[in-house]
C-alpha cells in the first residue's frame, strides 16, 4: 500500500515495477452526473464526506467546494447546506493530481496523468482538454486572478532526479503561451525535486510553492510576481517535531500571510510575504484533524481537507475564518 506521498508523486526507484505504472495505462474517465444528492451530515468537528482522503480543494463560493482524493481518482463538487449538512452535487472520476477554479466561468481545471493534459471541467463534469503535455506530465495548478494558469511540470512522477530532470513552476497563458519559468536558483541548481502544489499570494502576487523533497518531507519556494527567488522555507526546528517538515497543502489570506499545513506534525505554520515564520499553530488547538489541503476564497473563508489516520474513517471538510491566520507579528 502506498503511503500518502507516494500516492501522490509515486516516489518508487524507476527500475521498480510499482514505478510509473499508472502513467502507463489509459484510463477512460467515467462521470456520474448525480440528480439526487447525496447527503452526509457534519459536527462540530468536521464534516464528513464519502472520500478516504482530501487531497486538494478549490472554493467556488462559500458553501460550495470542489473536493478530491487522488487514491480513489474522484472529483467532487459538495454544497454545504444551511443546517452544516454536505451534500453531493457532481462527481467525476479522473486520474488527476491536483486542481484550481476559475473564479468567473467557475470552471476547474485539472491536471491528469493519464492524458499528461491540462484539462477544465464545467460544474456538470463535461470536460476539455486544454493543453496536453507529450514529454512533461502537469502536477500542481493554480489560476491567477489574471486568469493565467500557474502549472508545475515533471518529466517523471517520482523523486529522482538526474541531469535530465525537468522540474519547474511555469505561467502560462492558455493554451500555450509561456509567460516565465521557475526552475533554477541564482547558481544553476534545479529548484525542484517535484512541484507538488503551487498558489498565488492574493495580497502581494508572489509565488509560492511546495517542492515535495522526500517521501514525507518538503519545503516552501518563495518567489516574487516575476519568479525571482526570494526565500525557502525548510520548517522549523526548534519546536520540537516528532518529524521533518511536510508541508502538503499552501495557500494565502488578505493579509498577505502564506499558511502551510505540516502534514505529518499535523500543524500549521503562518508566514508573512517574505517567508519569516510568524506562528505555528497545532491543528488540534483548532479542532482540526489531520490537515492536509487548504484553500481561502479572500472572503473571510479557510476551508481545510484532511488526511484520517485509519483507513476507516472518512475523510473530513473543516471551516475556519482567515482572521485566525492574519497574525502581523511574530507571536511563537
Amino acid at each position: 500500500m502506498l503511503t500518502q506521498r507516494e500516492s501522490e508523486n509515486e516516489s518508487t526507484p524507476k527500475n521498480a515495477s510499482s514505478g510509473d505504472q499508472s502513467m502507463d495505462k489509459t484510463v477512460d474517465h467515467a462521470f456520474n452526473f448525480l440528480v439526487d444528492e447525496d447527503e452526509s451530515h457534519g459536527n462540530s468537528n468536521g464534516f464528513s464526506v464519502d472520500l478516504s482522503r482530501i487531497t486538494s480543494l478549490s472554493i467556488v463560493s462559500p458553501d460550495i467546494i470542489w473536493i478530491g482524493d487522488i487514491r480513489m481518482k474522484r472529483l467532487e463538487l459538495v454544497r454545504i447546506a444551511n443546517d452544516k449538512s454536505i451534500h453531493k452535487l457532481t462527481q467525476v472520476n479522473v486520474n488527476f493530481l491536483d486542481f484550481s477554479i476559475q473564479k468567473e466561468s467557475e470552471c476547474l481545471w485539472v491536471s491528469c496523468v493519464d492524458d499528461k493534459s491540462l484539462s477544465v471541467f464545467t460544474r456538470r463534469g463535461k470536460r476539455r482538454a486544454v493543453n496536453c503535455f507529450q514529454s512533461l506530465l502537469p502536477t500542481c495548478v493554480c489560476i491567477t486572478a489574471a486568469d493565467t494558469v500557474l502549472l508545475g511540470l515533471s518529466e517523471k512522477r517520482n523523486l529522482w532526479v538526474d541531469k535530465n530532470s525537468v522540474r519547474k513552476i511555469v505561467e502560462i497563458e492558455p493554451p500555450n503561451t509561456v509567460l516565465l519559468e521557475i526552475e533554477r536558483d541564482q547558481n544553476g541548481k534545479l529548484l525542484f525535486t517535484f512541484p507538488l502544489r503551487c498558489s498565488v499570494n492574493t495580497r502581494t502576487g508572489g509565488i509560492i510553492a511546495i517542492d515535495s523533497t522526500g517521501q514525507t518531507t518538503g519545503r516552501l519556494i518563495m518567489c516574487d510576481p516575476r519568479g525571482h527567488l526570494k526565500h525557502i522555507y525548510t520548517g522549523e526546528t526548534f519546536h520540537n517535531f516528532r518529524k521533518p517538515f511536510d508541508p502538503t497543502g499552501v495557500t494565502s489570506v488578505s493579509t498577505g500571510n502564506v499558511v502551510a499545513c505540516d502534514h505529518s506534525n499535523e500543524t500549521f505554520h503562518v508566514l508573512d510575504s517574505d517567508g519569516i515564520l510568524l506562528k505555528i499553530y497545532r491543528a488540534d488547538e483548532l479542532d482540526v484533524e489531520v490537515p492536509y489541503s487548504v484553500a481561502c476564497d479572500g472572503n473571510g473563508n479557510f476551508i481545510i481537507g484532511n488526511w484520517p489516520k485509519t483507513e476507516d474513517q472518512e475523510a473530513k471538510i473543516f471551516l475556519l475564518e482567515e482572521s485566525v491566520f492574519s497574525a502581523s507579528e511574530i507571536c511563537i
